[in-house]
């Protein structure tokens, strides 16, 4: 029932369906990715009637826009917040002070009770520098629904992660609001990662009280002093049950050694008082950062499922999530028992490292994405060259970067038996998706880095193309009524497109 109750909150109006619109990256606190309200048919994208209606071009768009209410909200890489009606009218702008510019700049954004919290990185130096989140007020000004962080902290954006230069962490998950508390995840920066010598940050999960800003608790995945080396953090956007009072979230590996066991793992952590209940570690000793750059680096990077399995005539409350590693595990959200794993890769495909996409879930199913590396090039190494050259100003390498994964990876969709982990069919495409899975109106939808955006059957397995944009997508599609929002570009350039069907 509280389930339940918090769903209707989020959403607005009354009169609207629980589905009309799409308020956090997920759609939903069990991360779902899947939306019913939704009259785009299988018929219609291979017929060809799902076409462009608008786009707005900018900075690159790495989240997936939330939509409610007939409003469109997303960020982008160069710290702007973008409001539109969902017939492509300009609402309003917001640009963060002193953003810095890059992928942590545009991560997602969630819409509850009226208030949308929101992210940012804050460039240069300690104490300039920060992770800040960020609360509008929407009713204050219909027009100008980013006028106002009051009441919020006093009208003040809350400082994260204070204290650390600003290439060190990011945000790459969107916010998750429970019980009046607002939580977000850390995570280092890619730069960070891959080009500092000697790491420092330590990402975690922060809460805040969701009226006035004022922390709550904060739990690293590798805490200062406790003997492990310093870790990425999550990158994960938690998923919440209320019942048990504990969101789940995947974390990122270590970036020295030793690596702490809550790297490359899902995390089970009690909202109200941040205690981590359990844990199950993916990868152990898994330490990748530029002087490590043959480590695995297998994150859980993934934004973990909430759902239910029968097994001997009962019901079981279960989470599951994949990691960059190519399995997809099950386990019970009380204790962490394992239920089942499946593998989302063949047996003989080389794991890529190539982002970790989250699946979704409908209906006993889950449709898992990852990607297998077949080129037999290191990418981790093809990473930190062309983060040194960005690091210098040169942009090209992370382009040829992009190049590379499009044309060398391959994208394994599945569909999977919810209760048993059984694969009923593959899906396999040349060319790496960045893009989470969207599940709606028994259509699948996911993008990938040459721009191609993709629709399969989630019957057969058979696919379509809707377009190509020509520019790299990363962000995850949403779906509401009979509109696609396509987040466009990882750096520099992008923006939004919208497709519908008229």
């Amino acid at each position: 029932m509280k389930k339940l109750i918090l769903s209707l909150m989020v959403l607005g109006p009354i009169g609207l369906s629980a589905d009309a619109n799409w308020p956090m990256v997920n759609h939903d606190t069990n991360n779902s990715r899947h939306n019913q309200d939704v009259n785009i048919s299988w018929s219609d994208l291979q017929n060809g009637f799902v076409q462009l209606q608008w786009s707005a071009q900018g900075a690159a768009v790495q989240a997936a826009p939330i939509v409610v209410d007939g409003r469109v909200y997303y960020g982008d890489s160069a710290g702007n917040l973008w409001a539109y009606t969902t017939n492509g009218t300009l609402v309003n702008q917001f640009t963060f002070p002193n953003a810095a510019y890059g992928e942590t700049s545009g991560a997602p954004l969630t819409l509850v009770n009226g208030i949308i919290y929101a992210t940012s990185v804050t460039a240069g130096d300690a104490p300039v520098g920060g992770l800040r989140l960020y609360a509008f007020d929407t009713s204050v000004d219909p027009n100008n629904p980013f006028i106002s962080y009051t009441p919020f902290n006093g009208g003040q954006a809350v400082d994260v992660y204070p204290g650390f230069t600003g290439t060190q962490g990011g945000i790459l998950s969107g916010a998750v609001v429970v019980d009046n508390t607002v939580i977000v995840s850390t995570s280092s920066s890619t730069f960070e990662e891959n080009v500092v010598k000697v790491p420092t940050f330590r990402g975690g999960f922060h809460a805040f009280n969701a009226t006035t800003g004022a922390f709550v608790w904060h739990t690293p995945v590798s805490p200062s002093g406790s003997g492990f080396g310093p870790s990425g953090g999550a990158w994960s956007t938690a998923s919440v049950d209320e019942d048990l009072h504990l969101i789940f979230a995947g974390t990122t590996n270590a970036m020295l050694p030793p690596a702490s066991p809550l790297t490359d793992a899902i995390v089970a952590i009690d909202y109200r008082t941040g205690e981590v209940e359990w844990h199950q570690q993916y990868t152990k000793n898994d330490v990748f950062s530029f002087q490590y750059a043959c480590g695995f680096n297998y994150d859980v990077g993934a934004s973990p499922q909430l759902f239910q399995i029968e097994k001997n005539g009962k019901q079981i409350d279960v989470v599951g999530t994949g990691s960059k590693e190519g399995f997809y595990r099950v386990f019970k959200r009380k204790n962490g028992k394992p239920v089942w794993v499946s593998r989302m890769l063949p047996k003989d495909e080389v794991p890529s490292v190539n982002g970790n996409p989250s699946s979704a879930y409908h209906n006993g199913f889950v449709y898992t994405i990852t990607n297998g590396d077949e080129s037999g090039i290191s990418f981790n190494s093809l990473t930190v060259l062309a983060q040194v050259m960005a690091s210098l100003g040169d942009f090209s390498g992370v382009q040829l970067l992009q190049t590379y994964a499009a044309t060398t990876d391959q994208t394994y969709i599945r569909k999977v038996r919810a209760d048993t982990g059984e694969v009923l069919w593959t899906n396999k495409r040349v060319t790496a998706s960045l893009a989470s899975i969207t599940h709606a109106n028994g259509v699948i939808y996911t993008a990938n880095g040459l721009g191609l955006i993709r629709a399969i059957r989630a019957s057969t397995g058979e696919e379509v193309e809707i377009a190509n944009v020509g520019n790299t997508i990363g962000a995850p599609i949403t779906i509401v009524g009979n509109q696609l929002f396509v987040g466009v570009g990882i750096f520099p350039t992008g923006g939004l497109y919208v497709y519908h069907k008229p």
